[in-house]
């Protein structure tokens, strides 16, 4: 990697490690799959950038493969996050495309986190997640979305936060509108569960 892309994906990092609290999280990723007694051995992050969570989540023993469409941080992650270890395998590769036969149906559980699309193309990256799935395990999905409306931005943010068993499926969409005026912004939150067998679906909302 040369040195002018070398600088721009160590500032992306740093970035993002002052934002997120990547060990915390797969602290609690862990706890909730020990709490529930899934049977998960093997995790496929989709979109795993610098190969942060993977770092973290290796140490507790789960086989780690993560998937970025770009190859230069996937060979950042390789050099610098992840130390040349090669215990955890780092594929290139576009979720919203067709997902290639050697990732299909091969995972207990499907992690994406801070990934950014329009609305439009989340039903793809869910459908390539759901496809990874081993249909003989727990399946399982950890979803953590910074989801844009192109259109607008620079004044709407959805994130959609899920964690998803079989038929269960839960997604918490947070709203928030940039508010000069008023020095702030509006904030709606909507939690929808919907039990896929019955075909119910039961909505919250707080503002």
């Amino acid at each position: 990697m040369d040195k002018k892309t070398l600088y721009w994906k160590l500032a992306w990092d740093t970035f993002h490690l002052q934002v997120f609290d990547y060990e915390s999280d797969a602290n609690r990723i862990n706890n909730w799959i020990k709490g529930k007694n899934y049977k998960v051995g093997n995790i496929l992050e989709i979109g795993c950038g610098a190969g942060r969570y993977l770092k973290f989540l290796k140490k507790f023993g789960y086989k780690c493969v993560g998937l970025d469409i770009d190859g230069k941080i996937l060979e950042y992650a390789r050099q610098t996050v992840l130390q040349e270890d090669r215990d955890v395998e780092l594929v290139k590769g576009d979720i919203l495309k067709r997902i290639p036969s050697f990732l299909k149906e091969q995972f207990d559980l499907v992690l994406a986190k801070h990934l950014s699309f329009a609305l439009v193309d989340l039903e793809k990256v869910l459908d390539y997640a759901k496809k990874a799935l081993n249909p003989r395990g727990p399946r399982l999905l950890v979803f953590d979305f910074m989801v844009a409306n192109k259109d607008n931005l620079d004044k709407e943010i959805l994130s959609i936060d899920s964690a998803v068993k079989d038929c269960l499926f839960l997604v918490r969409l947070n709203r928030m509108e940039l508010r000069k005026e008023l020095n702030g912004y509006i904030w709606e939150e909507f939690y929808i569960i919907r039990d896929t067998r019955g075909r119910v679906t039961f909505t919250k909302t707080n503002t």
